[in-house]
């Protein structure tokens, strides 16, 4: 199955995220939808990890990778490296490589089983990446283009190569890798191909512009459709169902192989059943196996070999110092003998014949792999390599940190039907479940009645190896537990029954005595005794209270889990149609292509969004305007109502008062035109006969008042009509 999917808007899948067999790596810094389209394919299967490289997103260029393991620059950071190590399955190899092309992700490409590499990688390069991932090494070119991990990709089914890949090239590689090849492009017409896809043998993620014709060709060739992630886990569910359905060996504590506080010393400084030396020191909480100064060893042993053949340790040990690292680390031993007690091992005896697991806190190799857990079987015959922490010898291991933890850490080691287990606490609760896997590897044979022991060894820097307490407890299959063949006889049996009940009844009648003699304090114990439970209580209401807790867990994640779900793929639907530019049509016929058909786009989208608001904006300011007109008409209705026009109206104080002005000028007038004519009457002089007669002067300025009062009246009436229309 091929999956579309986008990081932030950008196609390039493959840039992003790292796609395996084992694992998925995927950068930070993305959208929930972004790594929830991952983890709903593969989190049942694999583990999805959140993860940078040299603290950069693009780890799928970086880095390089199969089933076996992964190959990061050298400029990945510790903390990147540990938290790698930390989230993959035990059983990958992680290696920092010092090379010049650093993009190990353009320069490599590979499966499970071969690897085409840029013919100018560096040859301890290609020893490392041979032994890292156990892959066969062939350097070519894809195309003519030497980045032969950005034009192809590889799997265990199929091939994609560059499109311009001749016919003959592509017989060439597919003899090479076993696998057909087909050329072909991603993204809509990309000819980079790695970056825009990533695939496993079971599914493919490309980006959101991969059309349906590349999915097909995509799906094909690596054969998509046929593979499903059930099948290719099958091996590894039937080993894990095996393990759990056998039934638990019979467990049996072993004091003889055993000690603990607070009484771990004797007076006189030894530990029962134990013997130590070097620089190992014994107190009544601890036995401090190497103390916080240079060049120190110490060891100590089990005084009598081991008769049981399977069996469980349970470690508790604290180192602490000052140092921001630590040396050189604490062993655990069981071997055919005895070791030293200032070997050169971790404080005992190198060639040793059996198991050792070292937590080695110091940094040989400078690789910055430390600290770590490590177990390494010997046959007698091997020299440890001190120089690569015994990078060569290493049955398994994994990364922990175990120095200056708050609580002590742990280590429970069992040794069961030639499997051998470590199970890790980390010290920084103080709760003896808290255990996580370090390894698990089976067909380990190791020697019988052997001895077990625990060294430590400081160095230049110094750390204080302190072991608070070992426990050893024999592990015996269902049927053949064994026993010492004593057997008691009925005789004894019966005598050994009979003053059992004679002394039940002698207590019982010491207990009816008591509370007769002592009633008040009879009293308080009833009174007070139902208020406290039982154990049978206190373990029902835990269980009770376990059950509930977990079934609302469960509950509330089956919740989110459909949630999610659903919301996927609502979106991966609507996506897939809204990105072709239509939709398909309901009439298609079984085999044949879906036919599309316009639909409505982004542009016509925000058109008609546009056109919308301002259809709103102009209906609002309408609404305005009408409001307007329609307060002013009710102000006009209620002034006709008032002065209906059609009587002739009186006039109002204006009128009045501009018909007063007028008469008051008309006196004034003729005041003044009787006073010229008596003093024109009084001078004896003769004028000249006056063009304008008295009386004609007095007719032309009542026609003028006449005409400005109609005037007047006319521009009134006038002024009245026109308001009518508002």
């Amino acid at each position: 199955m091929a999956v579309r999917v986008q990081f932030e808007n950008n196609n390039e899948i493959g840039v992003f995220s790292k796609l395996t067999n084992s694992y998925c790596l995927v950068a930070i810094g993305g959208s929930e939808n972004f790594y929830s389209v991952f983890e709903a394919e593969l989190a049942e299967t694999i583990p999805v990890i959140h993860t940078s490289v040299a603290g950069c997103r693009i780890i799928g260029r970086l880095c390089v990778g199969n089933k076996n393991g992964l190959l990061i620059p050298n400029t990945a950071t510790d903390t990147e490296l540990q938290q790698i190590r930390n989230s993959l399955p035990d059983n990958v190899k992680v290696q920092r490589v010092e090379e010049r092309l650093s993009a190990l992700g353009n320069v490599i490409a590979c499966n499970d089983y071969v690897a085409l590499v840029h013919p100018d990688l560096d040859r301890e390069t290609e020893e490392i990446l041979a032994d890292t991932l156990n892959v066969e090494v062939f350097r070519q070119t894809v195309a003519s283009n030497v980045l032969v991990g950005s034009y192809s990709v590889l799997s265990n089914q199929g091939g994609l190569v560059h499109p311009k890949t001749s016919i003959q090239d592509q017989d060439e590689l597919s003899s090479l890798l076993q696998v057909p090849l087909v050329a072909g492009t991603i993204n809509r017409g990309s000819e980079v191909i790695a970056a825009g896809m990533v695939v496993n043998d079971w599914i493919s993620f490309c980006g959101m512009d991969t059309t349906s014709t590349e999915i097909s060709v995509i799906e094909n060739v690596f054969k998509l459709n046929e593979s499903s992630a059930s099948a290719i886990t099958s091996v590894m569910r039937a080993s894990l169902i095996e393990s759990v359905s056998t039934e638990s060996p019979h467990r049996k504590f072993e004091y003889k192989y055993s000690f603990k506080p607070p009484y771990l010393a004797q007076k006189d400084g030894s530990v029962p059943f134990w013997e130590y030396g070097g620089n190992a020191i014994a107190s009544s909480e601890n036995v401090r196996i190497a103390p916080s100064l240079r060049s120190q060893k110490g060891a100590i042993w089990t005084k009598s070999p081991v008769n049981f053949e399977w069996w469980e340790i349970d470690l508790v040990f604290r180192i602490t110092g000052r140092g921001r690292i630590g040396a050189d680390g604490l062993a655990f031993w069981y071997t055919s003998s005895k070791g030293a007690y200032n070997g050169t091992v971790f404080g005992s005896s190198d060639q040793w014949n059996g198991l050792g697991i070292f937590f080695d806190s110091f940094d040989n190799d400078n690789k910055h792999n430390n600290p770590y857990i490590m177990a390494v079987l010997n046959d007698g015959t091997k020299v440890f390599d001190h120089a690569n922490d015994g990078g060569s010898q290493i049955l398994a291991g994994c990364l922990r940190d175990f120095r200056n933890k708050p609580f002590a850490t742990r280590a429970k080691i069992e040794y069961y039907k030639n499997t051998l287990t470590l199970l890790f606490h980390g010290g920084m609760t103080n709760s003896e479940h808290d255990y996580e896997v370090c390894f698990r590897v089976e067909n380990v044979f190791l020697p019988k009645n052997g001895f077990f022991g625990i060294s430590a060894a400081t160095g230049g820097l110094a750390d204080d190896h302190d072991v608070l307490h070992i426990l050893t407890t024999s592990l015996h299959p269902p049927g053949q537990m064994v026993t010492d063949g004593r057997k008691v006889s009925i005789e004894e049996e019966n005598k050994l029954s009979k003053e059992y009940e004679d002394y039940a009844k002698k207590l019982e009648q010491q207990r009816e005595e008591y509370r007769k003699e002592h009633p008040e304090e009879r009293h308080e114990k009833d009174e007070f005794e139902e208020w406290f439970e039982s154990d049978n209580q206190r373990e029902l209401r835990q269980i009770f209270s376990g059950q509930t807790q977990t079934y609302d867990a469960i509950r509330t994640l089956s919740g989110k889990l459909d949630e999610i779900v659903g919301r996927q793929e609502r979106m991966l639907s609507l996506i897939s149609q809204i990105q072709l530019g239509g939709v398909q049509t309901g009439n298609v016929q079984p085999g044949q292509a879906p036919q599309l058909i316009d639909t409505i786009r982004r542009q016509e989208v925000d058109i008609l969004l546009s056109t919308q608001n301002n259809i709103l904006n102009t209906a609002h300011e309408i609404k305005s305007f009408i409001t307007d007109v329609q307060s002013k008409a009710d102000v006009i209705l209620n002034n006709q109502a008032r002065n209906p026009t059609a009587q002739v109206q009186p006039l109002n104080y204006d009128y009045q008062s501009f018909t007063a002005e007028i008469r008051d000028g008309l006196n004034v007038l003729k005041r003044d035109i009787s006073q010229t004519n008596n003093k024109l009457n009084n001078v004896n002089v003769d004028c000249p006969n006056a063009c304008l007669s008295t009386t004609m002067f007095l007719v032309f300025v009542v026609i003028q008042m006449i005409i400005l009062m109609g005037y007047n009246m006319y521009r009134d009436n006038k002024e009245a009509q026109a308001k009518k229309f508002y």
